[in-house]
């Protein structure tokens, strides 16, 4: 249902007019996150080898707070129905942004994301033409009646898979970046130990009521903006809403207004590289066994977690300030460092046992 065409034009990210300011847009998109196939961590060199995903595009490269390289961003040209909740079918013209980042040399993430502009101003009776969309990378224009919510819906609560789809599938997208990153001739396909890539998609949207049935509470942004002194205008998230489907995928809802729409594919991303983390240390804990007692060795599948994976818990180092408040949110609803806290507790404890153990065989 895709049109693969890549722009090797413009480096830009995100089209000028990056902000979600009315009701007639809506982003949404989705990261995967895994491990890397990988058997020790990458250097610098070789991670930012691994996401030259463009010849000619440079890689971004920061090293603090932990090692992070960023893909160019790569556009594909799409013409296919978009999601909806009620089953409407409207046709989107347009093109996407996918890029691919390795942190801390360990792990690699894939995201696709799209401004989709519904009721879109284009030439009656016809398309626009494929130069129109590439000079405006990561918009697609939807003809016809559809509301935010229906179409926010339709991609959040809809399931898809990695083959061909009816609609508008960012995961596939999202899916084959990965593979293709996990396929490169620098990786030697041995990874520590096995873990499940984790989906989260996400959807912004304008300030308005909820939807039905969604778990939706305030995150204190406006707050956060006054007393910073900035105006609510300057850009605010007003509620959201985060899910969690089964056990690898997620679903984030977001009503905002005036926000910057690179940050919110960066808050997402970050967000859902924690969430793996999490999920995937609560999964290695949950498998492991301890020896009657509690004594004995160290449980074998704790090593690799406690040698590649516990350092990298960094939430909101990334992200813009005005958006910490989201972190917030979530951390005073569902825990996160709480949770984390607990595991590394655990694991450490299962070390001093084994510690301890040793210490005593080592004295008979």
């Amino acid at each position: 249902m895709a049109d693969e065409r890549a722009d090797e034009r413009a480096e830009g990210a995100i089209p000028p007019a990056g902000v979600a300011h009315d009701g007639s847009r809506v982003l949404v998109g989705e990261v995967r996150t895994g491990l890397l196939a990988q058997s020790r961590a990458l250097t610098e060199p070789e991670a930012t080898a691994v996401v030259a995903l463009r010849p000619g595009s440079q890689v971004r490269v920061s090293a603090r707070p932990v090692p992070h390289c960023v893909s160019p961003d790569l556009t594909l040209g799409v013409h296919c129905p978009v999601p909806s909740a009620s089953g409407a079918r409207r046709d989107g013209l347009g093109t996407v942004l996918s890029r691919a980042s390795v942190t801390s040399g360990r792990l690699v993430q894939a995201s696709t994301h799209v401004r989709i502009v519904l009721g879109g101003a284009r030439p009656a009776g016809r398309r626009r033409p494929w130069a129109y969309h590439l000079a405006h990378p990561g918009t697609i224009e939807v003809g016809g009646r559809l509301s935010a919510d229906d179409l926010a819906d339709g991609f959040l609560l809809t399931e898809t898979g990695d083959g061909p789809g009816t609609t508008l599938d960012l995961g596939a997208v999202c899916g084959r970046l990965l593979d293709q990153v996990q396929e490169s001739p620098i990786l030697d396909q041995k990874p520590p130990f096995r873990a499940r890539r984790t989906r989260f998609r996400f959807a912004l949207l304008p300030c308005g009521h909820p939807a039905v049935g969604e778990s939706a509470w305030s995150s204190g942004s406006a707050a956060a903006d006054t007393t910073s002194g900035r105006s609510p205008a300057s850009g605010h998230v007003c509620r959201i809403g985060f899910v969690v489907a089964d056990e690898t995928v997620r679903t984030l809802r977001i009503h905002g207004s005036g926000l910057d729409l690179v940050s919110i594919v960066g808050l997402c991303e970050d967000l859902a590289l924690h969430d793996w983390l999490l999920t995937t240390v609560q999964h290695v804990v949950a498998g492991s066994r301890v020896r009657a007692g509690g004594g004995g060795r160290l449980p074998s599948q704790l090593t690799p977690v406690i040698d590649h994976l516990l350092h990298v818990w960094m939430p909101g180092a990334r992200i813009g300030e005005e958006l910490l408040p989201v972190w917030t949110g979530l951390e005073q609803r569902l825990g996160f460092s709480r949770q984390w806290e607990s595991l590394v507790g655990w694991i450490r404890d299962q070390l001093a046992l084994s510690l301890l153990a040793s210490l005593g065989d080592g004295a008979r």
